[in-house]
């Protein structure tokens, strides 16, 4: 068991997956579009690696990026359609498709972190979008059609991307609703998917033995730090982080259960449990390796260190 004093941004630095890059405006003339192709249901193409690479077809993907792929390797995750394309001259580009899960919950989980949101650049390409620039490599992270989409180019320039987005809006039929209904919600009403409230229950140590709600913290929400995630993330993460400056209204002001190698709902994982005191932003936080096991319908599970530290937690999303 180790202890430590640090602001809790020092936390979610770690977690980050980037770094913020300078946004240079559009220079270059629109790009031609290829032509409009059948609409396709992305989760047709979730194949264990086989098919994904049928996303889009090498001569769609030459007409927008400009270049012929030398060569290309299929996603392979679960619950991920997707390609990675290499070029002779050098550049890469990869594209990736969430398939089982709705495309805002997957990017409020991912966009969440100051480090991964700061920097970018919000673009009007399908429900909502990001785009950024760092060291070469063009970032697009987007809800298009429902689905949640990500690209990366590695010498492709940032006009191309945005038209590969506007392009791959116009591919996907519409993520299913979970209802099974067309209906469409209020906007004042959460998005579907999204996490609106999380119960982490401490049983052990003693001292920050309780029940904690992301209600009770005012802590939901995109830019509150608070994420749950499905068992198809890698890392795993389920975390809260309470307002920083004043005394939560419980024990606990900062909690997380990560596992960096991903999760398989209902098999026992390794992970690193933190639980925090204090106002978050200069929190004294525990940290401990012990074990996580994400319940089957993967928003809830449990965490112990025996002798040491033991819990639970449940997600809910909106429905």
């Amino acid at each position: 068991m180790r202890i430590y004093l640090f602001p809790v941004l020092l936390i979610l630095t770690s977690l980050a997956c980037s770094v913020p890059g300078a946004v240079t405006p559009p220079t270059a003339p629109p790009l031609e579009m290829p032509p409009a192709a059948a609409q396709i249901d992305p989760r047709t193409l979730d194949t264990a690696g086989i098919e994904e690479c049928t996303l889009i077809s090498d001569a769609e993907l030459s007409a927008i990026l400009g270049e012929t792929p030398s060569d290309k390797v299929s996603d392979a995750a679960l619950g991920v359609a997707g390609c990675y394309y290499s070029f002779a001259s050098g550049k890469t580009f990869s594209l990736g498709v969430t398939v089982d899960t709705p495309g805002r919950q997957v990017y409020d989980s991912v966009l969440q972190y100051l480090e991964t949101s700061e920097g970018t650049e919000t673009v009007a390409v399908g429900e909502i979008a990001v785009i950024k620039d760092v060291d070469g490599v063009v970032y697009f992270d987007a809800v298009l059609n429902g689905w949640y989409v990500s690209l990366q180019g590695h010498g492709f320039s940032r006009e191309t991307q945005l038209a590969m987005g506007q392009w791959l809006a116009s591919r996907f039929t519409p993520f299913p609703p979970a209802s099974g209904t067309d209906a469409v919600a209020p906007t004042s009403a959460p998005l579907v998917g999204s996490l609106i409230d999380m119960q982490v229950t401490i049983e052990s140590p003693a001292e920050v033995a309780g029940v904690t709600t992301l209600a009770a913290l005012n802590a939901s929400g995109f830019m509150n730090f608070s994420m749950c995630s499905t068992p198809i993330a890698r890392p795993f993460v389920v975390t809260f982080t309470a307002a920083p400056v004043t005394d939560p209204p419980t024990p606990v002001s900062v909690f997380s259960v990560t596992a960096e190698q991903g999760v398989t709902a209902g098999q026992p994982v390794p992970v690193v449990i933190s639980i925090g005191t204090g106002p978050s932003d200069m929190a004294q936080v525990t940290n401990w390796e012990g074990t996580a096991i994400v319940a089957e319908n993967g928003a809830s599970g449990t965490f112990e260190v025996p002798g040491q530290v033991k819990g639970s937690w449940t997600c809910t999303f909106a429905p």
